[in-house]
């Protein structure tokens, strides 16, 4: 997404300085903030589809409130492993840093670690012999949110290697986490905008490869 280090390169924000040099003084005055000018909100690493960069620092700063606010609609699609008991139905975990720092987990009475309240709806939209193709769509904005709360409610996302679960002996013949960022819903300055953004290759070979299966009734439970 952005450099970690000013030497880095090959990076989105590399990109965009180079397409849209305007960007090279919008953030927010954070630290490090040089290293991801324009940078309104962040996609995983390995997680494609759409998102938003500011190219002047009024709507950077209009962007950030809204996603404070929550004032921005995102949806996600992912394939996960298995078939969902409950089709349609909200997430709403807690989610804090390992004590390692390394991943993310669902925060629980021992938790050290800052804990910040977290919540999904999803709804299963196709189902196979083997897996599920599901929208998210998450009311909150923490860090690896979908993939946590996915992996939580025992059906992590094909190729994800960092929120695997053991039941599950491979992480799929994906070469990164399935999960896509389709579409984006705000209000700007008295203008409605919505983007949306095709399934990538790799995501749409991988579903050319399963065979859909008639959907069980539906339970709302959460």
């Amino acid at each position: 997404m952005h450099p970690v280090r000013p030497e880095e390169k090959n990076t989105l924000v590399n990109f965009l300085l180079y397409k849209f040099p305007e960007i090279k003084n919008i953030n927010d005055g954070s630290k490090n903030c040089e290293l991801r000018p324009g940078i309104v909100q962040r996609l995983d690493k390995d997680t494609s589809g759409v998102m938003v960069v500011a190219r002047n620092q009024s709507s950077f700063n209009e962007m950030k409130k809204l996603f404070q606010d929550r004032k921005v609609t995102k949806e996600y699609l992912a394939i996960v492993f298995g078939k969902l008991k409950s089709k349609k139905g909200v997430i709403e975990k807690s989610i804090a840093r390992s004590q390692n720092y390394k991943k993310q987990i669902i925060a629980g009475p021992r938790t050290r670690t800052k804990i910040r309240p977290a919540v999904t709806e999803y709804e299963v939209l196709k189902e196979y012999a083997d897996y599920s193709l599901v929208a998210a769509r998450p009311k909150t904005g923490r860090t690896h949110q979908i993939r946590v709360h996915l992996s939580a409610l025992g059906h992590p996302i094909v190729g994800d290697s960092k929120y695997k679960l053991k039941k599950f002996k491979t992480i799929g013949k994906a070469n990164r986490q399935l999960l896509h960022a389709k579409k984006i819903r705000f209000s700007l300055l008295g203008k409605e905008y919505s983007f949306q953004v095709p399934l990538s290759q790799d995501f749409n070979l991988f579903l050319a490869g399963l065979t859909p299966t008639p959907i069980s009734p539906k339970l709302n439970k959460k």
